[in-house]
């Protein structure tokens, strides 16, 4: 059995990470209460609307699971998720938490593919910034940096749409036929 007790260096990290999303999904929160109608009614700006929260909440959970055991884990977890799906019909944090070599990355692809999902205009800065490799700083880990890079693109998405909410507010006939 896996230690299920986090490092002081992860829980720190995790604590910090956690807060930076939680910051960036009340930015998006608050987009969605100023511009209710131009999110309902315009299917481009909803539906980025939708996958943003989906890349939130994948990014909120994998905080902290980021603390892996080791690659050889990755098979282990899956099949103990599967049963555990199977015995109780239900999972909850600890399940993600006791499964975290396989449930993060569950979370880290499914935010990417949201992202990937996003509008085209946007892409050229999200991959940018997914692909942007550099030194590890002191103390961070591979899933750490991979976090904090899909972090900062849901935070350059969430800015992406607050721009195109606020033009499509001021300009509502630049507005696609198709997201009328």
């Amino acid at each position: 059995m896996k230690n299920d007790l986090p490092s002081v260096e992860h829980l720190d990290w995790s604590v910090t990470s956690r807060s930076a999303n939680q910051k960036a999904m009340l930015k998006l929160y608050t987009l969605f209460e100023r511009h209710p109608v131009l999110i309902k009614k315009h299917s481009r700006l909803k539906t980025a609307a939708f996958n943003l929260v989906g890349v939130g909440f994948s990014l909120w959970r994998a905080a902290f699971l980021a603390d892996l055991s080791d690659g050889e884990a990755v098979f282990g977890d899956a099949k103990a998720f599967l049963g555990k799906i199977l015995t109780d019909n239900t999972i909850a944090f600890p399940t993600d938490r006791s499964s975290r070599d396989w449930t993060f990355f569950y979370y880290m692809i499914n935010a990417k593919d949201r992202l990937a999902a996003l509008p085209q205009a946007w892409q050229p800065l999200l991959a940018s910034r997914l692909k942007q490799k550099k030194k590890l700083p002191e103390g961070t880990t591979f899933p750490q940096h991979r976090w904090d890079r899909h972090q900062a693109a849901f935070e350059i998405a969430i800015d992406q749409l607050a721009k195109d909410l606020e033009h499509a507010s001021k300009h509502p006939s630049d507005l696609s036929s198709e997201d009328l």
